[in-house]
């Protein structure tokens, strides 16, 4: 086999790789399969919250497996339990729209599903998916935040779009920060609206399920006209700031931004909105005021407070700059977006007001009358603006704190990991020292030299000629001893 043929094997191999490293890389992060059943009626898969059927059960069944299922309710949100042969799981069903993922919920096939309902309840959409991304029009909302670096206090569904526009797409959609969403009231009595709220927060970049009071939509002209109407559904104006003192405690924001003082337009619910704000930002951080969300929640002393059109200290934001996040659009022109989903408020003057007389306006800059780009620092712990572009001016965010937080943790770890091998090492060379020493030690001893004693060797045959010169001086001895004996006379008798 020549190189020629071994090069182009080799190209075949690797476009082979190629393509199915391309087709593995399609499968995982294409859209989720349509599975949802024929029988299914139709008024439940529609992509209508107009429609509605009242269900207690619904039985799903496909010819491959059901990976999730996607539920809108109509007026009210309930639990749900999905089960799959002997196996169930529970679902809170906490939101109007809930995606619910079974994918890792039953150990076998999942073909044939039951949904049953804790009661019976209003659905507007069923729908089950295959493995994959779920489609655009799903809305897997996140549960609303612990801590929000903006916390926006909006009066009714849609002020978010027009008064408040660019706000959301910006801070939310482009630079990911923490926002929550507060509405004052709940438009109960108009259930469409309430799709047409998250629908709209979606488009413009919101992933944190809203907070919406019980509040009616009562118009009136006044603060107090619209205390009277609360006052008529059972409130007081003691309710609304403990409300507000409430929200500002529990979500801790960074930022916090409310309504006109004069409402906008005059609105009474508006005026009412920003005017218990301002007495709750300074109550939140007493902890005497409110002690059931001051335990609950603690204080919060919140470090900014914009009010929109307020005189003082005023900022003007741009919401004409092209979003990356949004494929170049602007905020105001997401916004814009965002209030096409409020097909409810269509015919109002609002329309015009945001789109021009034709729906020819693309710029936030063009609107004079209650701009949505004019705002004013009610309350500050930080400092004043210098910039006045920025509601964060002076402001660290939560995801900022937390990665400076990381880093110096991270830091302080690796100082005390240098410190303990610094030690270690220490430990380690005081140790070898002292073997060294000892070892040395150990050698002076065993190389030194005694110091020699005198001493006598002895040899056998010195020792047999001392031996013999004894023997032999006993021997004369006694010899001589005998002779005197002898010599000597005997003594007569």
């Amino acid at each position: 086999m020549n190189k020629l043929h071994k090069a182009i094997i080799w190209l075949l191999i690797l476009m082979l790789l190629t393509s199915y490293a391309t087709v593995t890389s399609a499968s995982e992060y294409s859209s989720a399969q349509d599975l949802t059943p024929t029988n299914v009626s139709a008024r439940l898969h529609d992509n209508s919250a107009a429609t509605y059927e009242t269900l207690r059960e619904i039985a799903l069944c496909s010819e491959a497996d059901i990976k999730s299922v996607y539920l809108v309710f109509y007026k009210t949100a309930i639990g749900f339990t999905v089960s799959c042969g002997s196996e169930s799981h529970y679902f809170e069903g906490k939101y109007l729209q809930y995606f619910a993922d079974i994918s890792e919920c039953f150990s076998g096939e999942t073909k044939s599903i039951t949904i049953t309902f804790d009661d019976s309840v209003s659905v507007c959409e069923v729908f089950a998916f295959g493995e994959g991304e779920p489609p655009e029009y799903v809305h897997n909302w996140n549960a609303p935040l612990d801590k929000a670096d903006l916390l926006l206090f909006s009066s009714h569904a849609d002020d978010e779009q027009l008064f408040f526009a660019g706000i959301l797409p910006y801070y939310a959609g482009e630079l990911g920060y923490r926002v929550q969403v507060a509405y004052f009231t709940d438009h109960k009595n108009e259930p469409g609206r309430r799709h047409e709220l998250l629908n709209g927060l979606w488009t413009v970049g919101v992933r944190n399920y809203p907070v919406i009071n019980d509040y009616l939509d009562q118009y009136s002209e006044t603060y107090e006209g619209a205390l009277v109407n609360l006052k008529n559904q059972g409130y007081t104006e003691d309710d609304v700031i403990a409300y507000q003192t409430m929200l500002l405690r529990r979500f801790k924001p960074l930022v916090a931004i409310g309504h006109d003082l004069e409402g906008e337009y005059g609105h009474g619910q508006h005026k009412l909105n920003s005017g218990t704000l301002i007495k709750a930002v300074e109550l939140a951080a007493d902890e005497t005021a409110y002690q059931d969300s001051a335990i609950g929640c603690g204080v919060w002393n919140t470090p900014k407070l914009y009010l929109h059109l307020y005189s003082e200290n005023q900022i003007v934001m741009n919401w004409d700059i092209p979003l990356e996040s949004f494929g170049g659009k602007t905020a105001f022109q997401v916004t814009q977006a965002g209030f096409d989903c409020h097909k409810s408020q269509h015919y109002t003057w609002f329309n015009t007001w945001l789109n021009g007389s034709s729906g020819t306006n693309t710029t936030a800059s063009s609107i004079s009358q209650h701009s949505p780009c004019n705002f004013g620092l009610y309350r500050s712990t930080v400092g004043e603006d210098i910039n006045k572009n920025d509601f964060f001016e002076n402001i660290t965010t939560y995801a900022e704190q937390e990665r400076i937080a990381a880093e110096e943790e991270a830091k302080r770890l690796a100082e005390e990991e240098q410190k303990r091998r610094e030690e270690e090492e220490s430990r380690k060379a005081a140790e070898e020292e002292s073997r060294r020493v000892a070892e040395e030690e150990a050698a002076k001893d065993t190389t030194a030299v005694p110091e020699e004693k005198p001493h006598i060797s002895l040899n056998s045959e010195l020792i047999f000629a001392v031996v013999v010169i004894a023997i032999a001086i006993v021997a004369v001895v006694v010899t001589i001893s005998v002779m005197k004996n002898i010599a000597k006379p005997k003594k007569k008798k």
